[in-house]
């Protein structure tokens, strides 16, 4: 556990400053594309249920995986959770890009 924090800390301050850099970016492009005309707040509300669906579906395999992991000895542990994170982690991504096209064709 004592590894994992610091490892979580590095990887959320990396991500904050790639989305705050893309997202100002972004919005930098769409207000000299359409000269202002554009209303951000409208641009940010859309994605949120989208985006919190992916992060809550990604935490709770994460929490999984924690909870299975202390099922191993506790030599095989360390080894057990990490490949349980990545693997539930990228299985959830995979549901989540199913669900999405989903609600996209439902959309539509």
């Amino acid at each position: 556990m004592e590894d994992f924090l610091p490892m979580a800390a590095f990887f959320l301050t990396v991500y904050g400053i790639v989305k705050l850099g893309t997202d100002y970016q972004l919005k930098r492009k769409l207000i000299e594309k359409s000269e202002g005309s554009i209303d951000l707040s409208q641009l940010s509300r859309n994605g949120y249920s989208s985006i919190i669906l992916m992060w809550a579906m990604i935490l709770i395999s994460l929490a999984a995986a924690l909870l299975l992991g202390f099922l191993f000895p506790v030599e095989t542990r360390g080894t057990a959770i990490t490949a349980m994170m990545l693997g539930m982690s990228g299985f959830s991504m995979i549901v989540y890009y199913v669900l999405s096209k989903i609600l996209d064709k439902k959309k539509k």
